[in-house]
């Protein structure tokens, strides 16, 4: 477990709205303002070996990460270089998140991991999932925030059994 893990309190639940994260940590951590709390870290996600999703959030791990991450651009281009460690985060679909009154106030892209060279999304690691959000376009910010977590197969089950459905 990172060790900024410890700091919160047991018993402590934090599940945010698309709404909230974007509002109310996002927003605030691209304007430099104070974050309503201290359970979202900086955590570089992309990049060389040491950045499987596994060796960074713990193999086993059922727990849900929420990080806020820069983004790094391939060479000179737009697009954005996704790999990490032995595998890359390949997207699945962009969803608008828009506020109370229909206003577009950013996007959530669901990315899977995708292990080179695996025929399967795990490698043998798990089925690594991240919800990434990000401010409109014309906010021009590196920065999002990730909600990222293992789903593994007794997650699901535990999902099931409790009558709750697993969002991804």
């Amino acid at each position: 477990m990172a060790s900024w893990m410890t700091n919160i309190p047991v018993g402590f639940r934090f599940n945010p709205t698309e709404v909230q994260l974007i509002e109310c940590y996002l927003t605030k951590k691209v304007k430099g303002e104070p974050l309503p709390c201290d359970v979202i870290c900086d955590c570089e996600i992309y990049g060389g070996e040491d950045k499987d999703p596994w060796n960074i959030f713990g193999e086993t791990s059922s727990k849900t990460f929420y990080i806020f991450s820069k983004l790094k651009k391939k060479g000179k281009g737009r697009r954005i270089d996704r790999t990490a460690g032995c595998g890359t985060w390949k997207r699945q679909r962009t969803d608008d998140v828009k506020d109370s009154k229909n206003n577009l106030i950013g996007f959530k892209k669901l990315f899977v991991f995708k292990v080179k060279g695996s025929k399967s999304n795990n490698g043998g690691k798990g089925h690594w999932l991240m919800h990434e959000f990000s401010l409109r376009h014309d906010d021009h910010s590196d920065y999002v925030l990730c909600a990222i977590y293992n789903k593994t197969e007794s997650t699901l089950m535990s999902h099931h059994k409790k009558g709750r459905g697993l969002a991804v």
